[in-house]
């Protein structure tokens, strides 16, 4: 055997794992961001004097964010490439974390976690690009059903970590998690995350070439009344997701951390039940 060849492999197999960690992470952060903080609503509401909507609207923002940034960042990088739009959304995301933990009333609270949506958008959308422009078939298959257990296994973790960081301070410092988080994330992309999209695979449709395609899909009436099944049960779970914290800790008097455990029984539920009927 030729021992070049097999030190080659070997090194091709580590760049490929690291490659598929890194976007994984890059993944999960935004359901992070989303569930993390949800057993520290009550304690927000007090904090920053405020009510119960303008909290549940922090969470509004935040997907009203990682809705629009999905929708621009993926046809913005097919312009202009993967690399640089990831390691500015995970730069991005760091800053607008630190904004959160800073942040001295509701209005900058939830204006950026706007922000913070759109910029964690990046790990999302751009993670699965990265894996179509360089893997085909089976490989691919393989690797986006990897970041796809990445992604349902982080709402499950998300409000335990959260419990605990609230078992150790303020809700605060679950926004400091999450940038030292980003912080993380763009190291790891910076050195093992290349360019994945050469330059003459690159189109400049854009946002509106985007528009288009969806507006030609929202035509059909058969992937329309799927698309509404799907928004809708959404819209249930993020109700939910909303609401919950305040009925479980104010009305049935849980502390953070038992309401995060509340909520990953009701997240294991629903991966178990997806991988059933699935």
């Amino acid at each position: 055997m030729n021992v070049g060849s097999t030190s080659t492999s070997t090194s091709v197999r580590a760049g490929t794992g690291r490659l598929i960690l890194v976007l994984g992470g890059l993944c999960a952060i935004s359901p992070f961001a989303t569930d993390m903080y949800a057993p520290a609503f009550p304690e927000i509401v007090s904090s920053l004097a405020t009510s119960k909507t303008a909290v549940q609207l922090s969470l509004t923002a935040c997907l009203i964010g990682l809705a629009v940034g999905q929708l621009a960042l993926g046809a913005i990088s097919d312009a202009l490439g993967r690399r640089r739009l990831l390691l500015a959304g995970s730069a991005l995301f760091t800053v607008f974390s630190v904004v959160c933990a800073a942040a001295p009333d509701i209005l900058v609270f939830d204006l950026a976690r706007l922000l913070q949506g759109v910029a964690g958008s990046a790990g999302l959308v751009l993670g699965r690009a990265v894996i179509s422009d360089r893997f085909t078939g089976t490989e691919a298959a393989r690797r986006l059903s990897a970041l796809s257990v990445i992604a349902m296994t982080a709402p499950v973790l998300a409000p335990v970590l959260g419990g605990l960081l609230l078992g150790a301070g303020s809700w605060r410092l679950v926004f400091v998690a999450l940038a030292a988080a980003g912080l993380l994330l763009w190291a790891a992309s910076w050195a093992w995350v290349p360019e994945s999209l050469p330059a003459e695979r690159r189109t400049s449709g854009g946002v509106r070439a985007v528009g288009t395609a969806m507006g030609a899909l929202l035509r059909r009436r058969e992937l329309l009344g799927y698309l509404l099944v799907m928004g809708f049960g959404l819209g249930g779970l993020f109700a939910y997701i909303s609401g919950s914290p305040f009925v479980f800790q104010n009305g049935y008097g849980l502390s953070p951390g038992g309401y995060s455990l509340v909520f990953a029984t009701n997240a294991v539920g629903t991966v178990l039940a997806g991988m059933l009927f699935g």
